[in-house]
């Protein structure tokens, strides 16, 4: 935690294996940023205003409401960067900027999971400046503290859109692009031959292909080939690395050195040894 002794605001990071449930009241206004999350199931979660699920993703943010018990529930884990901000000087600047009383946030901000850029760079920023304090960061930090409490009431009246889960292939697609590649070895099937098989334009298909395995079409077929050919060498101890090369579908026994040891770190002779 930072906390310079003439600051009101404090921020810190946090990883914790899973959401705590029953928090007790909290006099301050608190905004806390997802970070990273290996959760596999949505959360949920409830600040007052109803019982809500989201899915515990980077880049975004809940708000407690001050001086309300909250419960939230969710296995991670997460890491967190959060911001503490003192309720009754903030709800004193904010009622005296909109000329009217605001005992909260609009309920919008304490129901949902909020994605947005703006607070998200602005939190980095208070972490930063609060991490590595200087002259000028109290100026900073007073400022993105008003750019994010102008974001929330911006939020409150217009819901910002969540970002869409990028597209992948079903699995009934990817099993059909795997199945070529299994069934055309140790000839490598082309990029249209692919996307065919996937029913997708060549196009569209690298990407899907990419956000479905981790990696790009042809960076797979050739991890099936090296596959193939670490099999041949464990059970054909006779054959020599070119005719394993060649009956893998690598071009001559070069090509497959340099294939093998740019995926394995090793070249097939020192593989061979370690063994």
């Amino acid at each position: 935690m930072n906390k310079p002794d003439d600051w009101d605001v404090t921020t810190g990071v946090t990883r914790i294996n899973s959401a705590i449930s029953n928090n007790p009241a909290n006099p301050e206004l608190a905004v806390v940023l997802c970070v990273d999350s290996q959760a596999k199931e949505e959360a949920k979660a409830d600040f007052g205003f109803g019982r809500f699920g989201f899915d515990v993703r980077p880049r975004g943010a809940v708000i407690p409401i001050p001086g309300v018990p909250s419960t939230v529930t969710g296995d991670g884990p997460y890491d967190l960067l959060w911001l503490m901000l003192p309720w009754e000087g903030i709800q004193s600047r904010i009622e005296s900027a909109l000329d009217r009383p605001m005992p909260h946030l609009p309920a919008q901000v304490h129901r949902d999971f909020i994605y947005d850029s703006t607070i998200e760079n602005a939190m980095s920023q208070c972490w930063s400046a609060m991490s590595q304090p200087h002259a000028g960061a109290p100026l900073v930090v007073d400022g993105l503290v008003n750019v994010i409490l102008g974001r929330l009431l911006q939020f409150g009246e217009t819901p910002i859109a969540a970002p869409k889960r990028r597209a992948k292939l079903s699995s009934r697609q990817y099993a059909a692009v795997v199945d070529l590649i299994e069934y055309r070895s140790p000839a490598s099937p082309s990029l249209d031959e692919l996307a065919d098989a996937a029913g997708v334009t060549r196009f569209h298909f690298s990407r899907l292909f990419k956000q479905t395995a981790g990696v790009s079409p042809m960076h797979f077929v050739q991890q099936r080939k090296i596959e193939r050919a670490q099999n041949l060498m464990r059970t054909r101890p006779e054959w020599t690395l070119a005719a394993v090369a060649f009956d893998c579908g690598f071009a001559d026994q070069s090509h497959f050195t340099r294939t093998f040891k740019k995926h394995l770190g090793v070249s097939p002779s020192a593989w061979l040894h370690q063994i």
